[in-house]
């Protein structure tokens, strides 16, 4: 076996191990305790094979000086927000210590994961398994509401088969539709039928779930990404007539199976039939009040917050985070902490745009833009959800991220360096 042959192998494994790990990390969201032993565990895993295939040049995991940099600070700021929480409380909570533990194996994951981006040629199967999985489970969605006579798909539930909150499902459906657009657009013509296919099913199956912030956020990430492909001479007219056909063709597939008043369609008829009936408050689902409670806690522990999960501990309405990921991130690392999360998501945001802009030949500016817009439709939707919680879709997240900074990186290389 040749050298080259070898690092293909290698390559083709981890492609493998990532598929496999998205696609049971859907179908491991029916407990969230589940979801982020199976998360930890993965990421875990997939570090360490990185590690191990690719020990001799293990210094690639630093990618450049200033990350390496505001990722040591960072997890010094979680780890004191930690001890100072144990020492105002006396004692140590168990889910404070696994979400302290859960966001250093994050970055662990991101690092590794930077290497595998900088070693592969092509993303065009390394999530392939994110829009087939969201497809099964539409598929065995249906199945199950017509032909099981004991189905939980029914009206007054949030939870559904592999997912504690429906929540859960379009916040997944951000990444898959996003992923399944730029296969189906740039990738095997060959396989359009088969990429176009599943990004009808994912819309159809996002607006059925009834998200409308994940539907906002997917809606304005898509338009980005096709408006900067066009703007870059990637995309003609007709490619995005065909884009826009097969995505009424989605919604039009989610209309007869839309019969909950929690599936999309009706939520939106909700919505605007109450415009103007009801308060701000109450058509955000009371995210108001939730956002004023984890205003007034933020006080409380300006610089260092109160520690990892304490939201779930301190707020007054019983949910774990508070719906924002600004303010979840203010109340457990305080401002300090969330000075430098917000950097480093800035920092790896802003160096794709900077490439985008400055860049129209270069092979791997789809990727990015692809990343970027994956990135922007989470932090939508972050705005209003838990997405930078829950432990799939922090994954998701980082994968996003980690992209964005990898692929530029790679573009830079091949060409003028640009940032």
């Amino acid at each position: 076996m040749t050298r080259a042959s070898g690092i293909d192998l290698k390559v083709r494994s981890l492609i493998v191990f990532i598929n496999v790990m998205i696609f049971l990390a859907l179908l491991s969201g029916s407990h969230a305790g589940l979801s982020f032993v199976y998360v930890f565990l993965a990421q875990l895993f997939i570090s360490i094979t990185i590690c191990l295939y690719y020990r001799k040049n293990i210094s690639i995991y630093l990618m450049n000086g200033i990350y390496s940099l505001l990722t040591a600070v960072t997890i010094s700021i979680v780890i004191i927000s930690y001890a100072l929480s144990v020492i105002k409380k006396g004692e140590s909570s168990v889910t404070s210590e696994m979400r302290m533990v859960f966001i250093m194996v994050n970055f662990i994951f991101a690092f590794s994961f930077y290497y595998l981006m900088c070693e592969i040629r092509s993303v065009e199967l390394l999530f392939i398994s994110l829009p087939v999985g969201i497809t099964y489970i539409a598929i065995y969605y249906f199945v199950d509401y017509n032909f099981n006579l004991n189905t939980l798909i029914v009206e007054n539930v949030s939870n559904l088969p592999f997912a504690f909150n429906r929540r859960l499902l379009d916040m997944y459906c951000i990444f898959s539709i996003i992923y399944a657009s730029y296969l189906y657009l740039f990738r095997r013509k060959k396989c359009s039928f088969v990429f176009g296919g599943l990004y009808v099913i994912n819309v159809a199956f996002i607006f059925w779930v009834g998200g409308r912030g994940s539907i906002l956020s997917t809606s304005i990430a898509l338009i980005f990404l096709i408006t900067a492909m066009n703007r870059k001479k990637l995309l003609d007219a007709i490619e995005i007539v065909k884009f826009a056909v097969l995505t009424i063709l989605g919604l039009a597939l989610a209309f007869p199976i839309s019969i909950f008043t929690w599936n999309g369609l009706y939520r939106f008829k909700q919505l605007f039939s109450s415009l103007g009936e009801k308060s701000l408050d109450k058509i955000s689902n009371g995210r108001l009040d939730i956002w004023l409670d984890a205003i007034r806690n933020i006080k409380e522990a300006f610089w260092f917050g109160h520690g990892p999960d304490s939201y779930r501990e301190i707020g007054s309405f019983g949910f774990f985070q508070p719906h924002n990921f600004i303010l979840q991130y203010f109340i457990e690392f305080g401002v300090i902490g969330t000075s430098l999360i917000i950097i480093l998501i800035s920092l790896s945001l802003i160096k794709g745009v900077v490439f985008s802009l400055k860049v129209s030949n270069n092979k791997n500016l789809p990727t990015v833009l692809l990343f970027v817009s994956i990135v922007l439709g989470y932090l939508i939707q972050g705005l209003v959800d838990g997405v930078f919680y829950w432990s799939v879709t922090t994954m998701l997240v980082t994968i996003g991220l980690v992209g964005i900074v990898a692929t530029v990186d790679k573009g830079n290389k091949e060409g003028n360096n640009l940032f």
